[in-house]
């Protein structure tokens, strides 16, 4: 059997992981502050990150949320009340929707 014949079969049997039964994925979620951000393109860019201990005695900041190292979740805080957020959906690695929600509590979603 040759090697391009191996390759043809190990297509066939690759499956989806997450689906098999006993399967057990590491989640990491971490969260990060930050002063502002960069750019109007998503997902943006955060910048000047600021330690968890100086949220307490700033008016604004932003809060990332990074699920096994990959930002899903941004919250923009004025003055303790939560300004927006925006969640990213990735699909590949590649961020397919935004979804937006503003201070009114109003959702968007963009693609």
């Amino acid at each position: 059997m040759g090697i391009g014949e191996l390759k043809k079969i190990v297509k066939k049997v690759k499956v989806d992981a997450s689906k098999c039964v006993g399967f057990k994925e590491t989640i990491l979620e971490e969260v990060k502050y930050y002063k502002s951000f960069a750019g109007y393109n998503h997902p943006i860019k955060l910048i000047n990150e600021i330690g968890a201990d100086s949220v307490k005695v700033r008016n604004n900041y932003l809060k990332g949320i990074y699920i096994n190292k990959k930002l899903k979740v941004v919250e923009k805080y004025n003055d303790e009340k939560l300004f927006f957020r925006y969640d990213y959906v990735y699909e590949r690695n590649k961020l397919i929707k935004v979804k937006i929600t503003d201070i009114n509590e109003e959702k968007k979603k963009y693609y």
